[in-house]
């Protein structure tokens, strides 16, 4: 198709780091809890 999508590709490592961490490959958990993470303000 030619289509560029750029979240493409980092949704996707994202998705294998948290498979990687978890026994049951089609709970989401871990990466809803990756994606909590990555939402939190950081702190000063």
């Amino acid at each position: 198709m030619g289509v560029v999508l750029p979240n493409t590709a980092s949704t996707r490592q994202l998705f294998d780091a948290c498979a990687a961490h978890t026994r049951a490959p089609e709970d989401h958990s871990p990466f809803v809890r990756a994606l909590e993470l990555l939402g939190k303000p950081q702190s000063a």
